[in-house]
This record gives structure tokens, sequence and C-alpha cells, in this order.
């Protein structure tokens, strides 16, 4: 247990944070001066009632790693703690609408808003939504090639071709005529394509 003392109270934060990853001395390096040592501490699930309020939006982020204080941490001042927020399936449709590009894609990685993020200004949100499926007839034509791309790989995984994509995923279009061209099709009722 003394060698233990010890590498809780080296002078190397790499140390101390792989003694805190073992679950060693958590009441002790929760105050330590490292934010990687009390990151390493909330990422145990220890003390984060404290650490929720710790100075660290990395240590923050630990905090909502482990999905704690979700409440709180929706409107945190930093990005990469409203980040993982979302990545928690927590406050979505408030993060939808986050100004920062990184929280609005990890909302489209949940699945969530597929139908308002297919038209968002930022290609990377963009391109999560043609990975999930959705909105494939409008992302087939995006103006950035990566967009382009993650479709068109889409329909190919599929072994599909747009038409037939449209026809048997009204639902999932981001184009209205294709929603409504695509269910008529199903009732029977084929309609000129515009």
């Amino acid at each position: 247990m003394e060698e233990i003392e010890l590498l809780i109270n080296d002078d190397s934060w790499w140390v101390r944070r792989a003694v805190a990853w073992q679950g060693y001395g958590l009441d002790v390096l929760i105050n330590d001066p490292s934010e990687d040592v009390r990151a390493a501490v909330a990422s145990r699930g220890y003390g984060l009632d404290t650490l929720i309020n710790d100075e660290s939006e990395y240590v923050r982020a630990a905090v909502a790693l482990r999905g704690y204080g979700l409440d709180v941490l929706v409107n945190d001042e930093a990005p990469i703690v409203r980040k993982w927020v979302a990545a928690n399936g927590y406050g979505l449709e408030k993060l939808i609408h986050d100004p920062e590009k990184m929280v609005r894609n990890m909302v489209a990685c949940q699945s969530y808003g597929l139908d308002v993020l297919v038209n968002d200004e930022n290609p990377r949100v963009r391109q999560e939504v043609a990975y999930r499926g959705f909105g494939l007839d409008k992302l087939v034509n995006d103006e950035h090639w990566r967009v382009r791309e993650v479709a068109d790989n889409y329909l190919h995984g599929l072994d599909i071709s747009l038409d037939e994509w449209i026809a048997s995923n009204p639902d999932r279009c981001a184009l209205p005529e294709n929603r409504r061209e695509a269910r008529q099709e199903k009732d029977g009722h084929k309609g000129p394509r515009a």
C-alpha cells in the first residue's frame, strides 16, 4: 500500500493519472492540480457531484461522458461538453440548433433531427446525415464532394439506384417532391417525376 501512496503523490501527472485510471486514491486525486488527473477521476465515476463544476471543460466533458448532470451540462459554455451531452442522447431538441458544428454533428450521430440537419450549413454535419441514410435524394447532389461521396457509397452498398431508394424510402427523402412521388408509387398512383 505504501507504493500506492507514493504513486498518488508522484511528481508526474502521467503517473497520477494512471493511478486514478486504476481506481486508487480517488479521494485525493479529485483535487489534483492536473485537469488530466481530475478527468481520469471523473472517468471512474468518482466525485461527479463536485467535478461537474470543475473549471476545466476537459473535466466537465468527462463528467458528461459518464452521463451525470446532463440537465446542467446541456447549457455548458464549452462545445466539447455539449457534444458529450448529445452523445448521451440528452437535450437533442435544443442541441440540434447549437452554434457549434461539433455539437450538431453529434446530434446527427444520434440519428436525431436528420430532416433538419440535412440542410445544415456545415458539410461534415450533412456528411453524417448521409452516413445515416437520410436525404440521399438531396445529398447525392450536394455542393461538397465528400457529402456526395458518402451518399453515393451508401446507395452502392445497398446495390440500388437512387430511383429505387426514393421509391422504397419516402420517409427518408429530403426533397418534398420525392416524398410525394414515392408515396404515390407505393399506393399504385404513378405520376411524372419533377
